[in-house]
């Protein structure tokens, strides 16, 4: 049976980009990343359907009760790729109406985030 299709997420998409990209070297250099806004691990209720795949694969404090942590699962899909440094904008989407989008908190009406992802000509 597969993971939850939200395990396998942004972080999944992107360490799949940085890993054709370095072709599997030893020592990627450079590579930074960026985690957040996000719903935030105080806002984020999931089910065990959600919670046990998570728990799994990113190790079982991404759970805090029943809210699960994605900033630090996104964090731990980064680190066995080498990144040389990963920040985190510890803001939830949920929490800061004002700001963002949250599909939760506006049930189903939102507008779109994006990421990006860019590879600077000789970094690899």
């Amino acid at each position: 049976r597969r993971p939850p299709r939200s395990t396998q997420g942004v972080s999944s998409a992107a360490s799949d980009v940085y890993k054709r990209q370095c072709r599997g070297s030893p020592q990627p250099v450079g590579a930074i990343a960026s985690i957040g806004p996000s719903i935030g691990p105080c806002c984020y209720e999931v089910g065990d359907e959600v919670a046990g795949p998570f728990a799994a694969r990113f190790g079982s404090d991404v759970m805090q009760g029943r809210k699960l942590d994605l900033r630090l699962a996104a964090r731990r899909a980064l680190e066995p790729l080498g990144v040389a440094q990963i920040e985190t904008i510890d803001v939830c989407t949920a929490c800061d109406q004002r700001r963002f989008f949250s599909h939760r908190r506006d049930e189903g009406r939102t507008g779109r985030q994006w990421l990006v992802v860019f590879i600077e000509e000789g970094s690899t």
